[in-house]
This record gives C-alpha cells, sequence and structure tokens, in this order.
C-alpha cells in the first residue's frame, strides 16, 4: 500500500518508500495546525500546502509529527523550548533556516527528505536532550550552516544521497559541543558548501 501511495503522489521520484508509511487524509495546514493544538500530536495526514510553525519565541509546546507527509513544511527563527518528534514523516519540501533551536531536543525516525534542507545556524540542544536522526534518508544535500549543536547529535542509519557538509571542518561550520555519533550513515559528510 505504501509504495503505491507513494508512486500515486511522486510518480518521477527515485524513492524507497517508507515501509512505516501508511495510507492518509488530506487536511488544509490550518486543520493541521488545530488538530495538533487540541490532541498534542498529528497523525495519519497529508498537510497539503505551507504548514508553518507558528513565530513564537519560545515555542511553549510539543510538536508532534506521526505517519504524516508534509508538502511544505516551515519552521524559521524558532525557539523549541519543548521536544519535536518527527516519525515516519515525509517531507516533500522543507525550511528550518534562520535559527531554529531545538533545546529539548529533536527526534526524527524512519523519515524521508525530498528536498535540499537548510540548518542554518539551528540546533542549540541542551547537554541532556541530543538530537537524533535515526532511519532517516535524505535525497538532496543538507546545509548544517553555522550550526551549534550544545547537546549530542546522533545519526544511526542515515542515509545522504547528495552529501552534507556536516563534517567540513576546514569550514568551519559546525561546531560540537560533544562529537557526533555516527552510526551506520551513508554519503560524503565533508562536501564544501559552495559545491553543493
Amino acid at each position: 500500500m505504501a509504495v503505491a501511495w507513494h508512486l500515486q503522489c511522486f510518480p518521477k521520484t527515485k524513492y524507497t518508500s517508507n515501509p512505516m508509511l501508511k495510507s492518509v487524509r488530506r487536511i488544509s495546514p490550518n486543520e493541521a495546525l488545530d488538530i495538533h493544538d487540541r490532541e498534542g500530536c498529528l497523525k495519519d495526514v497529508h498537510v497539503v500546502g505551507e504548514f508553518c510553525i507558528p513565530l513564537l519565541f519560545p515555542i511553549g509546546q510539543a510538536y508532534r509529527f506521526t505517519n504524516c507527509l508534509f508538502d511544505h513544511y516551515i519552521s524559521s527563527t524558532a525557539l523549541h523550548a519543548e521536544p519535536v518528534e518527527w516519525d515516519r514523516c515525509v517531507f516533500k519540501s522543507i525550511e528550518i533556516d534562520a535559527g531554529v533551536y531545538f533545546i529539548k531536543g529533536l527526534t526524527c525516525l524512519d523519515s524521508e527528505f525530498l528536498s535540499e534542507v537548510l540548518f542554518d545556524s539551528g540546533g542549540h540542544n541542551s547537554p541532556e536532550t541530543p538530537i537524533l536522526f535515526e532511519r532517516v534518508k535524505f535525497l538532496r544535500f543538507v546545509d548544517f550552516w553555522d550550526c551549534w549543536f550544545k547537546g549530542p547529535i546522533i545519526f544511526r542509519d542515515v542515509e545522504f544521497t547528495e552529501g552534507t557538509n556536516l563534517l567540513a571542518e576546514k569550514e568551519g561550520y559546525v561546531e560540537f559541543e560533544y562529537p557526533p555519533v555516527l552510526e551506520n550513515v551513508q554519503g560524503t559528510l565533508d562536501v564544501p558548501r559552495n559545491l553543493a
């Protein structure tokens, strides 16, 4: 079911379907925010259009998304004071730039990113709350320009199809307070930003 659903939505995208992804119902971004605010999570939906996390500084609620497809996920200049969780999600396009801080951590499991990802000036997790990417596939370049990870960052069973500048040390893009944990990571991890 998941493979057929994916091919219907993305017929020209070379993609290995997430086996956990189920069929989902289509909703608007406003409906998605209303459901999340009411229920404390969002699950089993396709958010059609631009889904924008409200620009509150700091954001005092946790964001939890399970088995969701986002056409365009936007969270810019945000301080997440509570955990953010993406579980079995597909992001057709994502903007999490201009300083998105995950103070209480970010957990991304069994998810896929179909567009370039810019983590511009992000990270800023606390020492007790890791940022975790596990069983994740990035189909385009991932840019960690000017990120500062104050707590652990873990990549486990992750594929960077077009690479990342995560470890481009001579470029000075990323600062780690703890060495990054890299377990079964595929792809080039030190791509200079100007070559991406």
